[in-house]
C-alpha cells in the first residue's frame, strides 16, 4: 500500500499539482481545493480537519520519542518528551520551510544509514532470513505466510488506507507546493521511492526480529526502542539518533503544515490583507501552541501508537486525498462532490469506526470510502456543473505545453 501509493502519486498526481502550484502560487492544500472548486469555504473546512487530524500525528511522534528516551537513556517518559518536544518546537520556529527542508535532508541521510545498519545487525542476531523464518514459525506459522493470521478485512483496510493516504497528507503535499521545477520532480521521484522502500521494509523486518528476541513486550510500540537497547553500544548510539531523526523530521513537518494552515487559511481568511510579517508571526505562535498542546495530551497517551496513527492517516486520505485525486484526474468534478468528501467522509469515518466495524466486519476506511464515492457520484448528478474557471484550473494541471516539458507525464 505504501509503495503503490508513492508510485501512483509521483507518476500521476504530483506533476499535475506542481503545475498548478507553480502558475498560481499555491502554498497549501486548502488553497488548492478552494481554487479548484471555486469555494472559499473549502479553506475553512479543510483547515479545521487538518488541525483535528494532524495533532494526533504530532502526539504520536512525541510519544515515540518519550518511549525511546526512557528505554535507552534512563530518563523518564515525560522528561524524554519534554526534551524532544522542546527541540522540535524551537527548531521549527527558528528554521522555517527552507531550514526544515535542509534539516529533513540531514535527518533523512541519518535515517537511511541507521535503518540499513539496524536491519543487518538485527538479522545477524537471529541467523539471517532463514533463522528468522524458523523462529517465527515456531511462535506462529502465520508469521511466515504472506497474509499471516491478519483478518482479510484488516488487510484490505490497511492497503486502501495507505494506497490513498499519501495523496492527502498536508505535510507531504506541502513538499509538492515547494518543488522548485520539473528537474526537482524527476530527481525526487526515484529517490523517494528508494528511500521509502528502505524505511518501510526495514522497519517491518526489525519488528519481526523483535518478535523473536523479545516476545513478551507489553506493546508493539516498544519493539524498536527495546531492540536498540539490546545492541552493542556503538550501534545503539547510532540507531538511537536514527529514530530520533525520524521522529523529529515528521514532527517538524507536521507542525509546520498545521501552523501554515492556521496562518494562511484560517486567520488569513478572516483578516484580509495581513502583512507578510504578521502572517509569519501567527505561524510561529501556532507552532508553539500546537506543540505544547500535543505534548500535554501525550503525557497520558492512547493505548497504541499505530492505531492512532493509522486513524489519522485514513482521515486525511478521505478528506484531502479524494478531492485532490478527482480534482486533478476528472475535469467534471464539481464543488458539491468535493464538499461531500471534505465534510461528510470524515464524519462517516469516525461513526463507522465507533458503531459499524464490529457489526459489519468492514474497516472504517473502506466503509467511509464507499459512502464518499457514492455521495460524490450523486452530487455529480444533482449538483451544479463545474464553472469555466474550475475547468480552466483543471486544464492548468493537465497542460502539456512547452513550459511543462520535462515534468513526468
Amino acid at each position: 500500500g505504501v509503495f503503490g501509493s508513492m508510485f501512483i502519486s509521483w507518476l500521476v498526481v504530483i506533476p499535475r499539482l506542481r503545475r498548478v502550484a507553480e502558475k498560481l502560487g499555491i502554498l497549501t492544500t486548502s488553497e488548492y481545493l478552494a481554487l479548484r472548486y471555486g469555494q472559499e469555504k473549502f479553506k475553512i473546512i479543510s483547515a479545521f480537519w487538518t488541525i483535528i487530524f494532524i495533532i494526533p500525528m504530532i502526539i504520536i511522534q512525541f510519544m515515540g520519542a518519550g518511549y525511546l528516551v526512557e528505554s535507552n537513556m534512563g530518563i523518564s517518559y515525560t522528561w524524554g518528551m519534554i526534551l524532544i518536544a522542546s527541540i522540535v518546537v524551537i527548531s521549527t520556529q527558528l528554521s522555517g520551510y527552507l531550514g526544515i527542508a535542509w534539516l529533513d535532508t540531514a535527518q533523512g541521510i541519518l535515517m537511511t544509514v541507521g535503518t540499513v545498519m539496524m536491519v543487518i545487525v538485527s538479522l545477524r542476531q537471529v541467523g539471517g532470513f532463514s533463522g528468522l523464518n524458523e523462529q517465527l514459525a515456531a511462535i506462529n506459522p502465520g508469521l511466515t505466510e504472506f497474509t499471516g493470521f491478519m483478518p482479510l478485512s484488516l488487510q484490505i483496510g490497511l492497503i486502501i488506507t495507505f494506497l490513498i493516504s499519501f495523496w492527502g497528507q498536508p505535510h507531504l503535499t506541502a513538499r509538492v507546493w515547494g518543488l522548485k521545477d520539473a528537474t526537482a520532480v524527476r530527481t525526487a521521484f526515484p529517490l523517494s521511492m528508494a528511500l521509502g522502500a528502505i524505511w518501510a521494509f526495514g522497519a517491518g523486518l526489525i519488528g519481526l526480529v523483535a518478535k523473536v528476541l523479545y516476545p513478551g513486550l507489553a506493546s508493539g510500540d516498544l519493539a524498536m526502542p527495546t531492540m536498540i537497547s539490546g545492541l552493542p553500544s556503538i550501534y545503539s548510539v547510532l540507531l538511537f539518533f536514527t529514530l530520533i531523526a525520524a521522529m523529529m523530521t515528521s514532527a517538524n513537518s507536521l507542525l509546520l503544515a498545521v501552523a501554515a494552515t492556521i496562518g494562511n487559511d484560517l486567520v488569513g481568511k478572516v483578516v484580509k490583507d495581513l502583512p507578510e510579517k504578521t502572517v509569519l508571526m501567527i505561524i510561529k505562535v501556532s507552532v508553539l501552541v500546537i506543540g505544547v498542546l500535543s505534548f500535554v495530551i501525550a503525557i497520558k497517551p492512547p493505548a497504541l501508537i499505530l492505531e492512532l496513527n493509522a486513524f489519522a492517516f485514513g482521515g486525511f486520505a478521505l478528506i484531502f486525498g479524494i478531492p485532490l485525486i478527482i480534482g486533478v484526474l476528472w475535469e467534471k468534478a464539481n464543488a458539491a462532490g468535493a464538499l461531500v468528501a471534505l465534510s461528510v467522509s470524515p464524519i462517516a469515518y469516525i461513526l463507522w469506526k465507533i458503531f459499524l466495524v464490529s457489526k459489519t466486519g468492514i474497516p472504517e476506511i473502506v466503509g467511509a470510502l464507499l459512502v464518499s464515492v457514492i455521495l460524490i457520484l450523486v452530487m455529480k448528478v444533482w449538483g451544479s456543473p463545474p464553472s469555466l474557471e474550475m475547468e480552466k484550473i483543471y486544464r492548468l494541471s493537465s497542460n502539456n505545453s512547452q513550459d511543462n516539458k520535462g515534468v513526468i507525464m
